[in-house]
């Protein structure tokens, strides 16, 4: 069973759509936390039997990082997540500048500091499967859900 809000499901994708991606959790009665951020399909640049297509994210705001349990995450999920808010940095950051938009400048480079564990685990295994929104969706939740208690 699918829910589907406001994009129908497909089973294949085609070069260009965009689409959201939208992680949740419920907890039956009581709340909800959800988060979402635009995709579009791109080339993977890839071609066996036939040609193979990735996800690009395309939201360019950054995720609460206080909100964020980085301990739970893999190095490979922490460096993704790191590599995102690089982008964003770069990208939004630079059209912020040279809009004159200080203030909001420095809020962004704030949200965006590169994230370090503060406890040594170890990434890896099958866990670093899960597409990283996804982890850094559970680490948002854990922290809310902790926050709640």
């Amino acid at each position: 069973m699918y829910l589907n809000v406001h994009e129908p499901y497909l089973d294949a994708f085609d070069l260009g759509y965009v689409c959201s991606d939208e992680p949740g959790y419920y907890k039956d009665g009581e709340y909800g936390i959800r988060i979402e951020d635009q995709v579009t399909v791109i080339d993977a640049e890839l071609f066996f039997d036939e040609p193979y297509y990735k996800i690009d994210m395309m939201t360019m705001v950054p995720y609460e990082p206080k909100l964020i349990d980085i301990d739970i995450m893999t190095d490979e999920q922490l460096a993704v997540l790191n590599e995102r808010n690089a982008q964003t940095r770069a990208t939004v950051g630079a059209l912020m500048l040279e809009s004159g938009y200080t203030d909001e400048y420095e809020w962004l480079m704030s949200k965006t500091e590169p994230l370090t564990k503060t406890l040594k685990t170890t990434g890896g295994g099958a866990a670093s499967i899960v597409p990283s929104v996804l982890v850094v969706f559970a680490a948002i939740a854990a922290r809310l859900a902790s926050l709640m208690e």
